[in-house]
């Protein structure tokens, strides 16, 4: 999923009666800028805009097959009721999709807050998307479905009552934490946790609390973990809680959880209060398989060698 801002400073509506606002005068315009995030690739796109009663003489605000990319801006006026509707969507490599049905249509309020109805776009051979639009603050975010998400944060918002990269237990002392997941858009058929990877690192230690899935929701999805250490670990653990969800097609991603466990509270044992960001945590733990992948190549070559030469 690509997940893209509008940045909007509303026009500051002056004077004029033009239903157009290429023929009018009066209109100090101030633009709507494109941010993307992270480093998907830029998508571009056509929208009508139109504003009810903006203009004297309570006449409407108009402009239409606006190009609404990061190159270019687009405005609407300030303290007026005003729609953002996508009548074109094109991707980076050129590919142009169109509504399906209905084309998406974003209704914002006078304040700059709203949101949308998701809209099934398709290109000239049928594949599809599905777009979907939310504002606040005159910050309009339209999020991309039905592409693949390289970043879980642009699909599902998580946190926890928990501090992930430095996690502590005593043994046989279960460990509850909290996690909480929140579909950035509107809404997620399902998602699911799996503890597989956490149990292959440190057997026996995990454990879920109630269910590990949770489905068709739209507001916090809460799972807990149990962190239940049978023994002491030497140094600090670091593996994944993978996470699959289906938002029109399934989705896959890890979490990086770095832990410890000892006979009793004692700050030798706990983790390296360095805190780490979960890139740089996946990192580690990814760079940890390759170290103990290269180690095991190693020893089997070494294996392999004759006794006696």
């Amino acid at each position: 999923m690509n997940k893209f801002y509008f940045s909007i400073i509303p026009i500051i509506f002056l004077t004029g009666c033009a239903k157009s606002p290429s023929t009018s005068e009066n209109i100090q315009k101030k633009m709507l800028n494109v941010s993307y995030s992270g480093t998907s690739p830029k998508s571009s796109m056509l929208v009508d805009i139109h504003c009810e009663d903006a203009l004297e003489g309570e006449n409407d605000w108009d402009d239409k097959n606006v190009k609404f990319d990061s190159q270019t801006s687009i405005n609407i006026i300030q303290n007026s009721s005003c729609s953002i509707t996508i009548t074109k969507y094109t991707l980076a490599n050129g590919d142009t999709f169109v509504p399906k049905d209905k084309p998406l249509i974003l209704n914002i309020t006078e304040s700059g807050t709203g949101s949308s109805v998701s809209g099934t776009y398709k290109n000239s051979t049928n594949n599809e998307i599905v777009l979907f639009a939310d504002a606040t603050n005159y910050k309009v975010e339209v999020y991309e479905r039905n592409n693949p998400i390289k970043n879980y944060t642009s699909a599902i918002l998580f946190s926890s009552d928990t501090n992930l990269s430095s996690l502590f237990g005593i043994i046989n002392t279960p460990k509850k934490i909290a996690l909480i997941f929140k579909p950035t858009l509107g809404y997620l058929n399902n998602l699911t946790v799996d503890i597989s990877k956490l149990n292959s690192t440190f057997p026996n230690a995990w454990s879920i609390e109630g269910p590990s899935s949770c489905t068709n929701f739209t507001n916090d999805c809460k799972i807990t973990l149990v962190f239940n250490p049978p023994k002491s670990t030497s140094g600090s653990l670091i593996s994944v809680l993978n996470v699959s969800y289906n938002n029109g097609s399934l989705q896959t991603t890890q979490i990086p959880i770095q832990f410890s466990a000892s006979t009793a509270l004692n700050r030798s044992t706990t983790p390296t209060t360095i805190e780490y960001n979960e890139e740089e945590l996946l990192k580690k733990y990814h760079h940890s398989l390759q170290e103990n992948h290269n180690n095991h190549k190693q020893n089997l070559s070494d294996s392999l060698l004759p006794d006696e030469i």
